[in-house]
C-alpha cells in the first residue's frame, strides 16, 4: 500500500508530511501494521524531516521519536524478507 507521490513515500494514500515543515509522529501501533520495506522509507523520510527542521523544534522531536519507533519495530521483526 506504499506508493511514490509528488512529495516522496505516501503511507496509505497519506504523506507523512501534512504540512511542508509538520512531521507526523509514527506511533509504534502504526509501525507494527506496516511492511518492512514501508518502515526503511518512512526513517529515511523522518530522518530527512529531523535534520530539516529547526533546532529543539516539535517537528524535530517529532521526527526522532518517530525514528525511534520505527527503529524498535524493525529491531523486534526477525531477519528476512
Amino acid at each position: 500500500m506504499m506508493g511514490v507521490g509528488p512529495k516522496g513515500p505516501e503511507w496509505f494514500g497519506v504523506s507523512l508530511k501534512q504540512k511542508e515543515n509538520d512531521m507526523k509522529l509514527v506511533s509504534r501501533f502504526e509501525a507494527a501494521a506496516l511492511s518492512t520495506a514501508a518502515l526503511y522509507g518512512l526513517r529515511k523520510e523522518a530522518f530527512i524531516a529531523f535534520t530539516a527542521a529547526p533546532r529543539d523544534s516539535r517537528e524535530q522531536s517529532d521526527a526522532l521519536l518517530s525514528m525511534k519507533n520505527i527503529d524498535i519495530e524493525l529491531a523486534i521483526r526477525p531477519p528476512g524478507p
